[in-house]
């Protein structure tokens, strides 16, 4: 969630609206090396999906293991990642289709090999 503070940027809260407080300090040794607002935001959308990951295989953030992390990792690479509504009634044809104006070939349904490297980066920094 966006807070608009320059000293706590964003902050990741649980499902009952609390903060996170691991994620919370973790965000802030971010911003103490140097680390802009973007950047917090982006290992955030990481770490949202890892707490997401952890809640639906009911596997509670501090006693995670590296057999859960693998597994959030395999996940990661097969799911079929959520949509904006506009995104959603696009035709199945389209995607990964190119662009017939830019030539540029569309989103895939899942996350992109980047996203995927990306996510486990920060796992493992966390």
């Amino acid at each position: 969630m966006e807070t608009g503070a320059r000293y706590e940027p964003y902050r990741l809260v649980d499902a009952d609206g609390a903060t996170v407080a691991p994620v919370a300090v973790f965000f802030q040794e971010l911003l103490a090396a140097g680390k802009t607002a973007v950047t917090v935001r982006s290992y955030g959308m990481d770490l949202l999906r890892w707490w997401r990951f952890l809640h639906a295989v009911e596997v509670p953030w501090d006693q995670a293991t590296r057999v859960d992390a693998r597994d959030f990792s395999c996940w990661i690479q097969l799911t079929v990642k959520p949509r904006a509504t506009a995104a959603r009634r696009r035709s199945v044809r389209t995607v990964g289709a190119p662009n017939p104006v830019t030539g540029k070939t569309t989103p895939g349904p899942g996350y992109a090999a980047s996203t995927v490297a990306h996510s486990e980066t920060v796992l493992r920094r966390f």
